[in-house]
């Protein structure tokens, strides 16, 4: 999704090519040569932890509202 859709979006709203992106992102990260390293090195790290995150989030804010929520659907 990021690499065929996200990307390109960003660079037309942005005026920006593809191989820009990817250049910014190099400078950032030395891993980063393509679009397919940008992937893998820049965008996959990042959803892995936001993803961990959110779960915890909703893990622990579930504990505190899940008396709550059994109300209301009873």
């Amino acid at each position: 999704m990021n690499a065929f859709v996200m990307f390109p979006l960003y660079g037309k709203l942005y005026g920006l090519s593809t191989e820009t992106i990817v250049a910014m992102g190099s400078k950032v990260n030395p891993l980063v040569k393509d679009n397919l390293t940008m992937m893998l090195f820049a965008v996959l790290p990042f959803n892995l932890v936001k993803y961990c995150i959110v779960s915890l989030v909703t893990a622990l804010a579930y504990k505190k509202c899940s008396n709550a929520l059994r109300a209301i659907i009873k």
